[in-house]
């Protein structure tokens, strides 16, 4: 190498120019940034100084921060609440039954896929019946389709955490707060119905939502391929699939699916309390957990695949006696969201 070349090949490592050096610092400052912004949403509102929660609440609304943003808070009584935002005297949440105030502790929940709602709790127990409660059950399948999506790096959410009342209203107020890429009603069917053919499985769908149907085509898909291996005499409607359901106004019938326009979401009754066969399946930790990971199969395929789905019917005119599984804001009143002081 002749001495031109020497040189140049020395000039070619020096230190970058003043612009370089600028760029690459300020692209470590939004690395710093956005781990920080991250990092706050983790910890308790009551232990940050006021200046810095106002500086997160300017933060949110930035390319930086905007996918950390807080959607829920659980409370330190494990209450899901929508998060509104954040004062300096903590986070601003909306109660069960639709009152506004502000926390200080809690678990705040971001970036979340799923939404999965047990239905009934509290007083609202659904189907009641050869040793099972409705509310209790659709709890514990909940927690199972929960635990399974977490395996498989979904981040799912619950309406309910425990048994208390929850209303309709205050189930999509979470849902539509959240927009997740779908949601899913865990539900169990109850009352007479005939012998039917293999699990008389029933998915409701959004009617006007091509992806609401498609998702139920899928849960009932693998719901019934699963339950079908198990022994058991089963019954069911004679329309029982992936199917809608509409009220005398022709909107869907079910609250939790009229209220939540713009995001897929599916009603599953997954078997029969009231039949003893199926009810005897339920008691078991082993067939809940097989439920819960077919419906988690089927929002891995809803996500992943362009799979079609199958068991779709026109439904049967049923009565209108049953609002889905949740209730009213009718003589409402909120569980305790606040730790009791000793």
């Amino acid at each position: 190498m002749n001495g031109r070349a020497r040189e140049i090949g020395r000039a070619r490592r020096r230190r970058p120019s003043v612009r370089v050096r600028r760029r690459r610092a300020l692209v470590a400052l939004i690395v710093v940034a956005t781990v920080s912004v991250t990092t706050y949403y983790t910890l308790r509102a009551e232990h940050l100084p006021s200046r810095v929660a106002d500086i997160a609440i300017s933060t949110t609304t930035s390319t930086v921060a905007r996918a950390s943003a807080p959607l829920l808070l659980i409370t330190a009584t494990g209450i899901t609440v929508p998060v509104q935002g954040l004062t300096s005297g903590g986070w601003r949440v909306v109660t069960p039954c639709g009152r506004t105030t502000t926390l200080t502790t809690g678990t705040v929940l971001s970036d979340i896929d799923v939404v999965i709602d047990p239905g009934h709790g509290g007083r609202e127990v659904g189907a009641v019946a050869n040793g099972l409660t409705e509310s209790r059950l659709n709890l514990q399948v909940a927690l199972e389709l929960q635990k399974t999506l977490a395996n498989s790096g979904i981040h799912a959410a619950l309406t309910r955490t425990a048994d208390y009342r929850l209303p309709i209203a205050a189930r999509a107020r979470i849902i539509n707060k959240v927009r997740p890429k779908l949601f899913v009603s865990v539900q169990h069917n109850g009352g007479p119905a005939a012998e039917h053919a293999g699990p008389g499985t029933e998915v409701y769908f959004q009617r006007a939502s091509p992806p609401s149907k498609r998702l139920a085509g899928l849960v009932w898909e693998e719901l019934f391929n699963r339950l079908k291996n198990s022994s058991s005499h089963w019954v069911g409607a004679t329309d029982a699939g992936a199917i809608y359901r509409t009220g005398e106004d022709g909107k869907d019938f079910h609250g939790i699916l009229r209220l939540t326009n713009g995001v897929p979401g599916v009603l599953s009754e997954a078997a029969y309390i009231s039949n003893p066969s199926e009810a005897a399946l339920l008691a078991t930790p082993e067939f809940r957990a097989a439920e819960g990971r077919s419906v988690a199969a089927a929002i891995k395929r809803f996500l992943m695949t362009k799979d079609p789905g199958s068991g779709y019917h026109e439904p049967l005119k049923r009565a209108m006696h049953d609002a889905g599984g949740g209730g009213t804001m009718n003589n409402c009143r909120d569980p305790a969201l606040t730790a009791a002081t000793p």
